[in-house]
């Protein structure tokens, strides 16, 4: 049966087609070119990769440093500018590499009792939720983020293997489990078991990451196909990379679990999903000033807690008579993932971009999307009843008919605005 995991990659170039014999020739070509724009998030130095493993040449571990020191690594071929992912960096194992298995994947296998937080992915304890997945490697290399609020998770394996393990750490900390498994393929099931020592406040358990050792000829480059298991992409985004030169370069600033599936369109998050090219502070981008010609920002300014200076950071990076696209929280409640700081106006959005050049700026989502969302926040229907919250939707589905966009500017769902760098600006 063909490999249906990556499409064969053409890109284009001026006016020339270049042809790639296979994906894994594509992709080493795609993560260069991102390596190409880093820079030191403290300075804009530029960076220089040490002790590199190498994997069917596109780097799988590394080490990023500017002239003050490590500013960076790269794991499992996506490079990092946070602090979580420094520790541990893998070089070859005794018997083969460490590659990760897509932990958001097996939460949509699992259930979706599992949630996103900054450092993995969270389970509170309170229904015995379980993460079940498959590896045909070595070794597992569980990781989870110990803590006051951690309970006890429970490790089995198809192979026999089972463990009880403690995560109450006080101070927070790495709890690192390896796994030794068996020839073939291999079942592994996490459970949050809902107990605790007595000294925890809760039972929640984190996992930050699940790796496994396998036989370095084995490994297999991340694929670049469409994925999305976060915000549908907005339609204006999708046409400005339809227009977007061949030899552009696009930012999903924040773009969460997804990948757009144009080896233009790179996705930089902060939090641990899987599918985004590399992790980073919004408020300090490592990328050279002017590297992009468009950016996307797609409701992430209310979660940051200086709105301005993400703006600035996504300018700065912008080239020059390159566009940015932003949609940002208006009149939406609290959605704290894992932190919501401040919601935006229409006047708002324009002062925090007063150095582009404004080519169109509006609003969106209607009473019916708010109350919508209001109503499942606070379990209305239980509450009051399904048929009265329906007659309620009714209603404003019927007034959302009857009013003017310039109306929606009061209450709108969200905000959004569209914006040029001025040319020659630094």
């Amino acid at each position: 049966m063909p490999d249906r995991r990556r499409p064969a990659g053409v890109r284009q170039r001026d006016s020339t087609v270049t042809q790639y014999s296979n994906d894994d020739e594509r992709f080493a070509a795609r993560q260069q070119r991102l390596l190409s724009v880093l820079a030191c998030p403290n300075s804009a130095q530029p960076l220089v990769l040490k002790a590199p493993v190498v994997m069917a040449g596109a780097v799988l571990n590394g080490e990023l440093w500017s002239t003050h020191g490590m500013s960076g690594v790269i794991r499992q071929f996506r490079p990092s500018f946070l602090d979580r992912d420094f520790a541990d960096v893998p070089t070859e194992e005794r018997a083969g590499v460490r590659v990760p298995i897509d932990v958001g994947e097996a939460v949509g296998r699992s259930g979706t009792l599992w949630e996103p937080v900054d450092v993995g992915i969270l389970a509170h304890g309170d229904q015995h939720e379980t993460l079940t997945f498959e590896s045909d490697g070595s070794e597992l290399v569980v990781t989870f983020f110990g803590h006051s609020w951690s309970g006890v998770a429970r490790i089995e394996t198809s192979d026999g293997f089972a463990s009880d393990v403690d995560l109450y750490r006080l101070p927070a900390e790495a709890v690192q489990v390896r796994i030794p498994l068996g020839k073939g393929s291999t079942s592994t099931r996490i459970e949050a078991t809902g107990r605790r020592s007595s000294n925890a406040a809760a039972a929640q358990v984190v996992v930050t990451s699940i790796e496994e050792v396998v036989d370095s000829a084995l490994v297999q480059l991340p694929s670049l196909g469409a994925v999305n298991r976060g915000n549908p992409y907005p339609d204006r985004f999708r046409n400005l990379v339809a227009n977007l030169h061949p030899n552009g370069l696009a930012l999903d600033c924040g773009g969460g679990d997804r990948r757009f599936g144009d080896d233009r369109v790179f996705n930089l998050e902060y939090m641990n999903y899987r599918l985004p090219d590399l992790y980073a502070d919004g408020l300090r981008l490592p990328f050279k000033n002017d590297s992009f010609d468009l950016i996307l920002s797609q409701a992430v300014l209310e979660h940051v807690p200086d709105p301005q200076r993400a703006v600035d950071e996504m300018i700065r990076v912008l080239k020059p008579g390159g566009l940015i696209y932003i949609e940002v929280a208006f009149m939406q409640p609290l959605h704290a993932v894992p932190s919501h700081y401040m919601n935006v106006t229409p006047y708002g959005l324009r002062h925090l971009c007063t150095a582009l050049d404004v080519l169109d700026e509006g609003v969106f989502g209607g009473l019916t999307e708010t109350f919508s969302w209001f109503a499942r926040l606070i379990d209305a229907p239980g509450k009051i009843g399904q048929g009265r919250c329906d007659a309620v939707l009714a209603s404003l589905r019927d007034l959302d008919a009857k009013i003017s966009n310039e109306e929606l500017h009061y209450f709108a769902s969200a905000t959004f605005l569209e914006g040029r760098k001025k040319q020659g600006m630094a």
